[in-house]
């Protein structure tokens, strides 16, 4: 506290009209102790912290001969003005606008002869002192593997921006997932992941939420965003769900399979239940391997140099995180790039002019149409052609 400033009477000398005096008024100054409360506020590493919603109150006991001029003075902490509540007490509720960092007295103290004393840090015993934090606290999240199969070893991280007044607390969406504690270290906090066996979680998310020392909480629901805590397990690898469908574009029904031919757009949709992979999965017609089109479909585009004959299916087929199911069909189509052929024979061969004369036509393979038959002999006609078993016959 500074030395007690009295009321004195100066008696001046050497004046024209003789001896004059006045007064001399002592400027405001402290009168006891300084009363700085922070509530609610907490002590960390030798500072006071306090957030939004805090209380700020100081009580400064500071005296005037002539008495105080309220109006005139301001208390601030580093800018920041507090408002006169009554005596010498001034207040201010935090709003989280005054800014974060550390505060320090600076008072303007006026009586009312309009002198002003200032009050600082140095003038003070006990120095006013306090760190507003306003800030939420971020992180950074990882989970890996986010794409996790039955034998994966799940383990979610949580790096925070700043020390938090407690353990973060983590919570899956599914009630069956388990989350143990892992060894952490500072601002970083790991959990080891649990699944129950056989059971896939498509997706499956964690929220986690909490603190700094002063309370500030996270923004929105959790820290981190969606996807850095969001993943897949799966217990089973993928099976099948449903027939294989096998089609081609043209093509023609043989008993239940397509035939096709050279320029057919070829594919074959495998369903199964959950996702593959189209990456790692592989889908083979008789050696021949498709290209993966869409979802579960894969095709080719035949060009003639396939081979003919009838065609097996053999598909391996992966799921994002290496699980896998084999898949083996025989007989699902029939290429054919080949072009018929056939057998003629006229007869009688030679004929007299009042013999029926007849062509027979056996082809290689079914056809799809009657044969068209011509001739460019003059005079000569043809019948339309009729079917006899596996041959043609035609009246010539």
């Amino acid at each position: 506290m500074r030395a007690s400033q009295a009321l004195a009477v100066v008696l001046l000398t050497g004046c024209a009209d003789g001896p004059q005096s006045f007064t001399a008024r002592g400027v405001p100054q402290l009168d006891g102790d300084v009363v700085f409360t922070v509530e609610p506020s907490v002590e960390a590493d030798g500072a006071v912290l306090a957030r939004e919603g805090a209380v700020v109150t100081l009580a400064l006991p500071v005296t005037a001969i002539e008495g105080l001029d309220l109006e005139a003075s301001t208390v601030t902490l580093s800018g920041v003005e507090l408002a006169w509540v009554e005596g010498t007490t001034w207040s201010r509720t935090l709003d989280g606008t005054e800014g974060d960092g550390p505060k320090v007295l600076d008072a303007r103290i006026a009586d009312r002869l309009g002198q002003i004393e200032r009050f600082q840090n140095a003038d003070l015993t006990a120095p006013v002192a306090v760190t507003f934090d306003f800030t939420a606290p971020r992180a950074d999240c990882i989970l890996a593997p986010q794409a996790a199969n039955q034998g994966s070893n799940v383990t979610f991280t949580v790096t925070t921006s700043e020390r938090l007044g407690g353990v973060p607390a983590v919570v899956a969406s599914d009630p069956e997932i388990t989350l143990t504690p892992a060894p952490s270290s500072g601002t970083t906090f790991a959990w080891s992941v649990g699944f129950p066996a056989g059971v896939d979680f498509d997706p499956y998310s964690l929220s986690v939420t909490g603190a700094d020392v002063v309370g500030n909480a996270q923004e929105g629901d959790s820290f981190c965003a969606a996807e850095a805590r969001t993943g897949t397990r799966r217990g089973v690898g993928p099976a099948r769900q449903g027939d294989v469908v096998v089609a081609g574009n043209p093509s023609v029904d043989e008993g239940g399979r397509p035939l096709v031919r050279a320029g057919a757009d070829f594919t074959v949709t495998i369903p199964t239940v959950g996702a593959i992979d189209p990456v790692a999965s592989t889908v083979t017609v008789s050696g021949l391997t498709l290209t993966h089109r869409s979802g579960n479909t894969w095709g080719r585009q035949l060009d003639g140099t396939e081979g003919d004959g009838v065609k097996a299916l053999d598909a391996r087929l992966f799921d994002a995180v290496g699980n896998s199911v084999r898949v083996q069909e025989p007989n699902i189509a029939r290429f054919d790039f080949t072009a018929p052929s056939g057998a003629c024979l006229v007869t009688p061969n030679p004929a007299s002019g009042s013999q029926p004369v007849r062509l027979s036509f056996t082809p290689s393979e079914a056809l799809s149409a009657p044969p068209v038959v011509t001739t460019s002999t003059p005079g000569v006609t043809l019948g339309a052609p009729q079917a006899d078993g596996g041959r043609w016959l035609v009246d010539v």
